[in-house]
């Protein structure tokens, strides 16, 4: 046979061979549910309505009531104390008289999950650390911090069982899954971290969406699935939705829950 027939041969049989490593109808579904992750949610507000206790407790009311299992809050320092608003009402948390303490956040939601963004401040995480500890709760695998990368390191070490995410850092791990990936290998820095989905770009990933979820949960990784890989933001319009595979198991990035966790949990 012909060299360049024999080399057709090779790529034919390597094709192929790339083809079963990552086809995902092979792979077993992973355990588990959706978690619906409430970063934002278009129904809170009115147009210049006050920021209060009742307004931000009203507003995390109605993510839950809108399926979320998790609601982002956000922990921001006001004078020399540190409140709780959520995403479209932290511009008011200044007020320190007005929004929630974390004391009065975890008293109002005993049971309840939430994401707490302290940013890239560790005064924001000794605050809320010190508030879990006074009131004798644990930051378990329940809750999450949202964090940027040197204080999410902090987060780690400080509370273990949590589930810390440095969002920025998880969009990277897509890339670099994506270069690395299609021999099965899961590269080293994605290994119990966060891996972040855009939901327009999951045609890129090798075995998705089961071979690469069993590959994650082999490794200890998460993977939230997020909205368009330009938009900077979660999922917001209920046509999306379609797009969610039904075996996806990992964490929904919802902007706006009201219009798509109703929808998505019918």
């Amino acid at each position: 046979m012909p060299i360049w027939g024999l080399i057709r041969w090779a790529l034919a049989l390597g094709i192929i061979a790339l083809s079963m490593m990552n086809a995902s109808w092979i792979a077993t579904a992973t355990p588990g549910q959706l978690t619906l992750v409430a970063a934002g949610n278009s129904r809170i507000l009115a147009q210049g309505a006050q920021c209060t206790r009742a307004t931000v407790f009203s507003a995390i009311d109605k993510s839950f009531a809108d399926r979320a299992d998790l609601v982002l809050v956000t922990v921001r320092r006001a004078g020399n104390d540190f409140r709780i608003a959520t995403p479209n009402l932290s511009g008011c948390i200044e007020n320190a008289n007005a929004a929630p303490s974390i004391p009065e956040l975890i008293r109002q939601y005993p049971a309840r999950r939430f994401v707490f963004d302290v940013g890239g401040d560790d005064r924001a995480l000794d605050a809320l650390l010190n508030a879990f500890d006074a009131a004798d709760r644990q930051m378990d695998r329940r809750y999450a911090i949202l964090a940027s990368a040197d204080v999410a390191a902090r987060a780690r070490a400080a509370a273990p069982s949590a589930w810390t995410v440095d969002m920025a850092a998880a969009e990277t791990r897509f890339d670099a899954y994506v270069w690395r990936g299609w021999m099965g290998v899961v590269p080293p820095e994605c290994r119990s971290r966060t891996i972040a989905i855009p939901i327009d770009k999951q045609w890129m990933v090798w075995g998705w969406p089961n071979r690469f979820l069993s590959r994650m949960e082999q490794a200890g990784t998460r993977t939230i699935l997020t909205g368009p890989a330009q938009s900077g933001e979660g999922v917001t319009v209920a046509e999306q939705i379609p797009q969610v595979p039904r075996a996806f198991k990992g964490a929904l990035w919802v902007e706006n829950i009201a219009a798509i966790g109703p929808a998505l949990r019918q």
